[in-house]
């Protein structure tokens, strides 16, 4: 299993996006020196650096997900999971085989894959994605860090950091102002 402590990676401040899941909220930190980006209705949020458009971006999505009987991934499961994760993607054009991991406090699977992304309309390119998955209480947090091909390391940690942030539950509070952003 990796593990990467938080310590390494740059956490910026948390946003205003939260997600009344599981039973509480999760808020989502942005990785220091990335900046948020227009939401989608499939995406709870998406970050990219400054001054660059297109890639790399990285996007986090959740749905109401189990892996059997599994309902929340652990430090004491991640390898269980990461098993059910690899079964689950064996179609993908793998680049980086499933791994369990822990990124802070939070165990996830991730892999690499190759994906065809449409940047803009009609223009169509390959990249790399690095995929990270939470299961937590039912909900399947996903973040996706896209990138061109063969610059992975320039940015990975980004991701690792939007991992290692997200509070969920009694860690997390809803918001003073009762404001959650609409999808």
């Amino acid at each position: 299993m990796h593990r990467i402590p938080i310590e390494e990676l740059q956490i910026g401040d948390y946003m205003p996006t939260q997600y009344p899941g599981d039973g509480g909220y999760v808020e989502i930190a942005k990785p220091e020196g990335w900046i948020p980006i227009g939401r989608k209705s499939r995406f709870l949020m998406r970050f990219r650096e400054p001054n660059r458009k297109g890639l790399p971006r990285i996007e986090l999505k959740v749905e109401t997900r189990s892996f059997g009987a599994l309902e929340t991934v652990t430090s004491a499961n991640v390898e269980q999971f990461a098993k059910l994760v690899a079964a689950e993607v064996k179609d993908e054009k793998i680049i980086e085989k499933v791994v369990p991991m822990v990124i802070g406090k939070t165990a996830c699977a991730r892999y690499v894959s190759l994906v065809g992304l449409e940047l803009e309309a009609g223009i169509r390119t390959v990249a790399e994605r690095q995929r990270l998955m939470v299961l937590k209480n039912g909900q399947l947090y996903t973040i996706d860090v896209l990138v061109n091909q063969n610059t992975l390391k320039q940015s990975r940690n980004a991701a690792y950091a939007v991992c290692a942030g997200l509070r969920f539950g009694k860690e997390s509070e809803p918001p003073a102002t009762g404001e959650l952003l609409p999808n």
